[in-house]
């Protein structure tokens, strides 16, 4: 019986003599196809209606049917765990093959591509591939015995050999060593948290603004009223001497360096300044706090003709010609050209980094605008604005 939905009233009746055991229906093309107790599927027009194809050949009860995007296709299942594939415009079966259970359900993907199925007595669902949309196919008369298929996955092994299975996988995707790019044209990020490097930028700033106010109760230290002096005819005032003051070295010349041990961040760069290799020292500088970066970019050492300074600018120019962790680059430049503006000035070389890193920044704003405005044009004009 057909009804229609808003007169709630019947428009037509089907009369098939045959009980009916499955109905699919094709919205678009009002094709209406019903599986019948004799293995048979009809497939009726509703504009008219009447009988326009009748598929023969499944050898049990049907156990579920779909029908394809475009209307062409209907993939049906049978009792046999046999899966056939009907043709409407030619009116034949153009391919059918077994499966070790029986179907119980099946739907096809929006655009035609795949299918997926669940069978008895296995969990999970199978996704089954269009060949037609991967190699060209030529229809061509079907064999006498369908082609079988294991429909066996990772959800049907015995506890021993998923976890054999499992541990494969795991110790194959720990031997694979991703790129440091995936490709020239592109600048990617790192995989932290996009506020972390903006933090960062601001670090000093959150410091002085989270200071701890004086309490009420303490008063700053004051100078003594009556100051002591020394005995003679001019009065002189005896220097004040804080008792928990460290006395300085005798010496004018201090040597910072010797003072200062090296710290992993600033060996990891010596040893990249050799090898250019600089992804530990990227790999160092995200695995970092925030403060221990800041601290470590703040306190790099002028000896040696600033070396320290010239391997930082160095790894800034090699990651910004990789095209990797833009956003770290940014955070880390940002800090040091506040922190060294002065002593950059100064310095040829350090100048001619700074011009270079400059322009590669510039090259890569440059594209990423691009980018940007070309995306922006074909969201409004997908969307009909002007």
């Amino acid at each position: 019986m057909l009804y229609d939905m808003n007169s709630l009233k019947q428009t037509s009746h089907i009369h098939t003599q045959i009980s009916v055991s499955k109905t699919i229906l094709h919205r678009d093309f009002s094709l209406l196809a019903i599986a019948c107790d004799d293995y048979v599927i009809r497939v009726y027009d509703l504009n008219v209606p009447t009988l326009v194809r009748q598929f023969e050949g499944h050898k049990n009860l049907i156990t579920a049917m779909v029908f394809s995007k475009e209307g062409n296709w209907i993939i049906s299942c049978d009792g046999n765990a046999e899966v056939r594939i009907w043709d409407l415009p030619s009116s034949r079966c153009i391919d059918w093959f077994q499966v070790s259970s029986p179907v119980v359900a099946i739907a096809a993907s929006p655009n035609g591509t795949y299918f997926a199925t669940s069978h008895i007595g296995f969990n999970g669902i199978r996704l089954w591939a269009n060949k037609q949309n991967v190699v060209p196919v030529y229809l061509k008369p079907i064999g006498e015995t369908p082609a079988m298929h294991d429909i066996k996955g990772c959800f049907d092994f015995t506890p021993d050999e998923e976890d054999t299975m499992i541990e494969s996988v795991v110790t194959e995707w720990e031997t694979i060593q991703p790129p440091e790019q995936l490709h020239n044209e592109l600048i990617t990020l790192s995989k932290g948290p996009r506020s972390k490097w903006k933090q960062l930028v601001n670090l000093d700033e959150e410091k002085r603004g989270s200071a701890v106010p004086q309490q009420k109760g303490e008063a700053e230290e004051k100078a003594p009223f009556f100051l002591p002096t020394l005995p003679g005819i001019e009065p002189k005032f005896i220097p004040y001497e804080d008792p928990d003051k460290i006395e300085a070295p005798k010496s004018r010349f201090i040597n910072l360096g010797a003072l200062r041990p090296k710290t992993e961040f600033i060996r990891l760069l010596t040893e990249a300044q050799k090898n250019e290799n600089y992804l530990p020292v990227t790999e160092k500088a995200i695995s970092m706090g925030l403060s221990a970066l800041d601290f470590e970019i703040r306190s790099l050492s002028m000896d040696n003709n600033c070396m320290e300074l010239r391997m930082v600018m160095t790894w800034l120019i090699h990651q910004f010609e990789a095209r990797t962790y833009f956003d770290l680059t940014e955070a880390v430049l940002n800090i040091f050209l506040k922190e060294y503006y002065s002593m950059i000035k100064l310095d040829t070389e350090l100048l001619n980094q700074t011009k270079t890193v400059y322009s590669l920044h510039r090259k890569a704003y440059q594209e990423l605008k691009a980018l940007h405005n070309y995306n922006v044009c074909l969201i409004q004009y997908f969307s009909g604005e002007k």
